[in-house]
């Protein structure tokens, strides 16, 4: 079975904060289309994981200002 697939590009400014991303719902496997910017985050990976969708943890960093 393929993974989830993106079917189409945002087009973001690069001079202008962003206005969509794409998050995928870990338990459809599609993508959503989400207004704003993604937010800053790290990937935790885990060694011993099962399966793919187990690899891994995404860890949002809050922002600083």
């Amino acid at each position: 079975m393929p993974g989830p697939a993106i079917d189409r590009l945002i087009g973001n400014c690069p001079e202008e904060d962003p206005t969509r991303h794409s998050r995928c719902d870990r338990t459809t496997r599609l993508f959503n289309l989400e207004e704003g910017g993604r937010p800053a985050a790290s990937v935790v990976a885990f060694r011993d994981a099962a399966a793919f969708d187990e690899s891994s943890v995404l860890r949002e960093v809050p922002l600083i200002t």
